[in-house]
């Protein structure tokens, strides 16, 4: 919306943008924006509304067009409704109003939202409708209420635990006042930053710890460990210290989370443990009754004796794994541990436990010995007797009294299928991980320039040809600018085309580039639009490559074939350049051509005109040996006797070389052949004489001449532009009979030249009267109107001729007649727009199920990072396999309709026919569609209750009906669609109606033609292959299919195909 003193130029343009345009980049921006965007009319009706938005409520943006709010979200309009009245009432927009409620997204479930109303009025003020922005924020929410929640429960623990707990960074040193610490200690704020702290232990234990605490520093290991640590009161109290590193998403230690726990009252407490034991003995029933019923496997292994924990590493491993035995075990343990019951597991041995589990060597016992007797989140990984791999994690501890292991007690609980969705979501992140390393890979090898813009002109990709050319790393510049990264003197040279293929052209241009380094490079620079499945503009790709060496070459190629062509057409020589074991002319010089009789010898072959003529057959020989040989022939002022024009003999003298040339392979391909004139000035002289004598009859010859000429050829005079001779390609021009000495202000009443829009151009303009003022044409485009509707189209060159010999000064015109060759190159230009567009729709059409797929996987990624319940993790998992079913049979059906195009436009279709009843293929695709047609909101409506019995193909008949249905549900939703399967006339006949857009009656016969289509490709899906397909099946058949349709009033499709079968073709024979 512009505001009152907007100007008029601003209205209509803003930096060269028209209205269109600027309406065309408005509509993608709200298409593709990631928000919420609508706009509803003053009965709040949804006029316009984009997927975003669409998607947050539950419904295809085309079933909200036309409705009304409260018919789309009726459990929200008791809330929004009067937001809506603030709006239209008073013209007052509602900003950044938050409100919960549900969608038919998800039936019952509270959503947040947050909502902007605001008012949308013409040019002259008057309120038409309301706009809409929403930004759903249940995620955002719920994140954050998850934080809060985490913080919170982390100060309560910290708050509640009874040990001292500090945090040190990764080299050690306490960073942050540790006020348990403190406390604890007595230690001053100053004195226990830093290592500081470590002051407060006893010194006999310091240097162990400082050993022990370096190496888990270095390990990155948990650290545990007993010491005496002195105590506020200056005594000193028995602790252990735990530390646990607390790692960054790279691996590295942020910091360390230490806590130290006061053992000095340890008997004190076990002694309360067994009270607390005795009193929970009491319990017994109900502790058992809980056990049997938890879905965790529990268990209680008994050392009998207890185990002296002074013994060493082996020794306590063999002693726990010999005389530890389950004591007690639920069923659910028994179960993951292979026995049949909890009965049957009591009395097992540990050693006997660990090896159904496969450690043999009882690594996992040592591994519990060594963590201090307490072991959280062990995982296994074991086969199930029914071969099914499952994953278990177990939480172990030990009860220690007075340095004797009494017994552990151990929890298992089934993680399967969590871990199945971890692993598959890291490998499909390994292979995203790959796939852009590859295409990374291969864009560094290229040698050319290589990027990806977005709609700002940012650059989101770049190789390393940037470092190569303009020494900068492609870190430095993705993120960045175009203009950023060219500066202010490079970006005018891209600017231009940057913002062309953004708008969706595609570009390819050649100019010079000056880099930083002073070297200057001719490059080819490449701009293809990348668009997403909805057609809009998402960047574009830039290629660019360095062509200066090929420039160069070119150049000197030919600069060099210039210097010799001129070198030969100018030389005082007889030259001609004869090609081929045929001696063709493929090079004549001006003196040979003279010396031929001026004949045009270009193209012409000597061995075949040297038929019945002796000479020539004796100059063919000449040159054939050299041909042969490769060896050059050269001769010395040899004589030779002349005759020009039926003239008698003259003896002239020449120096000959048949000089062989070769190709790049050194093979002779040609002959040269050079005769360089040493007669006398009286030799010359007598030419001159003859040439004068037989002027009339030479003028004769070059009129027959020009006469036998394919090209109009018209010889004019100067400044009056009448035209003196035509030959007869230019007779024929005009229906046999050229109109002479017409001057130019008549040219009008005689030769209507018009220009490419259809108008007459003015006398002077003509090309004939620019040629007849002494201007030089070449290959200039002329347009003649011969009779009404017939258009000619001409290529005109022009000549001056000098007056010589008594013959005044000519203008020598020829006209090419090229209207053929502009009828092919419109009919390739169609040819090469059908291809780019096909090439345009296929792209869009394989990527679009690629994207869900993309989104699908994103989101399971979120949620098996969020703090999540397992079964609603596995439900995800399962909802997100079947979405990708669903996007991967449409990729494999748009694969095959690519490859049935590639069959049907070739040999004739292969059909496997049998009997088949059209009723039943009609009502099984109508059972196979009603999904999609329920999501269209359309109603499947099936007439076939009679068989229609056939000799066809059924796949290829299912194929056609089932095209024919989708898009009819396609084109029609929210309409029913009828099909109608009846025999009439030994003929079958299916029928397909529905109720929805309809298709224009011109359009009627070019739907079914390869790539035709009926309507936009941005708004509706599809490679137009559908009825292509069906067409060449059915003919296939010997039938025959028709639509009849008006636009806005549905289509029909009718098919009818013999029940006897096509009729067996002889395939034509092959000579």
């Amino acid at each position: 919306m512009r505001g009152p003193g907007a100007s008029e130029t601003e209205r209509e343009s803003i930096e060269g943008i028209s209205p269109e345009q600027s309406r065309f980049f408005l509509e993608t921006m709200v298409a593709g924006a990631p928000v919420g965007l609508a706009f509803v009319d003053l009965e709040l009706r949804f006029i316009h509304i984009n997927d975003a938005l669409a998607e947050m409520n539950g419904l295809p943006r085309e079933a909200h067009l036309g409705r009304k709010v409260r018919d789309v979200v009726p459990d929200l309009w008791p809330i929004i409704e009067p937001h809506y009245r603030q709006v239209i009432d008073r013209g007052q927009p509602v900003r950044n109003l938050e409100i919960v409620g549900t969608t038919a997204k998800q039936a019952g479930v509270l959503r947040d939202f947050l909502i902007n109303y605001y008012p949308v009025r013409d040019a002259g003020g008057a309120l038409q409708g309301v706009g809409i922005t929403v930004v759903e924020t249940t995620d955002q929410k719920r994140a954050n209420q998850a934080i809060r929640l985490n913080e919170q429960r982390y100060r309560s623990l910290v708050e509640a635990t009874a040990q001292t707990v500090w945090t040190t960074d990764a080299r050690g040193g306490i960073t942050e006042p540790a006020s348990r610490w403190m406390t604890f200690t007595g230690q001053s704020l100053g004195a226990h930053l830093g290592l500081g702290w470590l002051d407060a232990i006893h010194p006999t234990d310091r240097g162990r710890f400082l050993k022990e605490w370096a190496s888990a520093l270095e390990t990155r290991e948990p650290y545990r460990g007993e010491l005496r640590l002195q105590f506020h009161d200056g005594t000193w109290r028995d602790v252990i210290v735990r530390g646990v590193p607390v790692f960054e998403e790279d691996g590295l230690v942020r910091e360390w989370m230490s806590t130290a726990e006061d053992v000095s009252e340890r008997k004190q407490a076990e002694q309360e443990l067994r009270h607390t034991t005795r009193a929970l003995a009491a319990s017994d029933e109900r502790y058992r009754t809980f056990v049997a019923q938890s879905t965790e496997g529990i268990w209680r292994l008994e050392m009998d004796p207890p185990l002296d924990l002074r013994a060493t590493e082996d020794e306590i491993v063999q002693a726990m794994a010999d005389t530890g035995h389950i004591a007690e075990a639920n069923d659910v343990m028994a179960r993951m541990s292979g026995f049949e019951s909890a009965r049957h597991m009591v009395g097992c041995t540990l050693r006997q436990l660990v090896t159904r589990i496969g450690d043999i060597d009882g690594t996992s016992i040592r591994g519990f010995v060594r963590a201090g007797f307490r072991v959280q989140d062990l995982e296994t990984r074991l086969v199930d007797p029914d071969g099914a791999a499952r994953v278990r994690l177990a939480n172990l501890f030990g009860v220690v009294e007075d340095g004797w292991l009494l017994r552990v007690w151990g929890t298992q609980r089934d993680v399967t299928e969590q871990a199945q969705a971890q692993e598959a979501l890291e490998q499909s992140r390994e292979q995203a991980r790959q796939q852009e390393h590859q295409l990374r890979t291969i864009t560094d090898a290229l040698p050319a320039l290589v990027a990806y813009l977005d709609p700002e002109e940012r650059y989101l990709f770049c190789n390393r040809a940037f470092e190569t050319w303009f020494g900068q790393r492609p870190s430095d510049v993705v993120g960045r600018t175009v203009r950023e990264v060219g500066g202010e003197m490079l970006y005018p040279l891209f600017k231009d085309w940057v913002r062309k293929a953004l708008a969706g052209e595609r570009v390819s241009y050649e100019t010079a580039l000056a880099l930083n380094d002073g070297r200057r490079l001719h490059v080819q620079s490449t701009y293809v639009p990348s668009t997403d499945a909805q057609g809009r503009i998402q960047g574009c790709v830039v290629l660019v490559n360095d062509i200066t060496d090929r420039k160069r070459t070119e150049a000197e190629v030919e600069a060099q074939r210039a210097r010799l062509y001129d070198i030969l057409m100018n030389a005082p020589a007889s030259i001609a350049i004869l090609s081929g074991p045929e001696q063709v002319f493929s090079i004549v010089n001006p003196v040979y051509k003279r010396m031929s009789h001026d004949r045009d010898l270009v193209g012409l072959s000597l061995r075949a005109l040297s038929v019945g003529n002796e000479k020539g057959r004796v100059y063919s020989e000449a040159l054939d040996e050299v041909y042969q040989t490769g060896k050059p022939r050269r001769l010395t002022e040899m004589p030779l006797l002349l005759g020009i024009q039926g003239e008698p003999l003259e003896q002239r003298y020449f120096n000959i070389i048949y000089q062989p040339l070769r190709d790049a392979r050194g093979q002779v391909d040609s002959v040269m052949s050079f005769a360089l004139d040493v007669t006398q000035q009286v030799l010359a002289r007598h030419q001159a004489e003859e040439l004068a004598a037989h002027l009339g009859s030479q003028q004769k010859w070059l009129e027959s001449v020009l006469d036998l000429s394919p090209i109009a050829l018209m010889l004019m005079e100067p400044h009056s532009g009448k035209v003196l001779f035509a030959n007869q390609a230019s007779q024929q021009l005009f229906g046999g009979q050229f109109p002479l000495g017409v001057p130019v202000e008549r040219y009008d009443s005689f030769f209507h030249v018009i220009d490419p829009q259809g108008v007459a151009i003015p006398n002077e303009e003509t090309p004939g009267a620019r040629a007849a003022r002494g201007e030089t044409l070449r290959r200039t485009p002329l347009t003649l109107r011969m009779d009404p509707g017939v258009v000619r189209e001409f290529l005109v060159d022009s000549e001056q001729l000098p007056a010589m010999h008594g013959h005044p000064a000519t203008v020598v015109l020829a006209l090419q007649d090229v209207t053929q060759l502009k009828d092919i190159e419109v009919r390739l230009q169609e040819a090469v727009r059908l291809r780019d567009e096909f090439l345009t729709v296929a792209s869009h059409e394989l990527k679009t199920p690629l994207t869900p797929l993309q989104i699908k996987l994103q989101g399971l990624a979120r949620e098996a990072a969020a703090p999540t319940s397992d079964e609603h993790l596995r439900e995800s998992v399962l909802r997100a396999s079947e979405s990708t079913s669903l996007q991967v049979r449409k990729l494999a059906a748009l694969i095959n309709d690519l490859l049935d195009v590639t069959q049907l436009t070739g040999a004739p279709l292969p059909l496997q026919l049998g009997r088949v009843d059209l009723a039943a293929v009609a009502r099984e695709v109508a059972d196979q569609l009603r999904s999609q047609a329920a999501q269209a909101d359309c109603v499947l409506e099936v007439q076939a209750s009679v068989p229609v019995m056939g000799w066809w193909d059924a796949r290829r008949l299912e194929q056609v009906v089932r095209g024919l249905v989708s898009n009819a549900i396609k084109y029609g939703p929210g309409k029913p669609v009828r099909i109608r399967v009846e025999e009439r006339d030994g003929r079958g006949r299916l029928t397909v109606r529905d109720e929805g857009i309809g298709i224009a009656h011109e359009d009627l016969g070019r739907i079914f033609e390869k790539f035709g289509r009926a309507v936009s490709s941005r708004n509706y899906g599809g490679l137009g292959l559908g009825l292509f397909i069906s067409r060449r099946v059915v003919e296939a058949h010997q039938g025959t299919i028709r639509a009849e349709s008006q636009r806005g009033h549905g289509a029909t499709f009718v098919v009818e195909l013999p029940l006897t079968g096509p009729e067996p073709v002889t395939p034509p024979s092959i000579h």
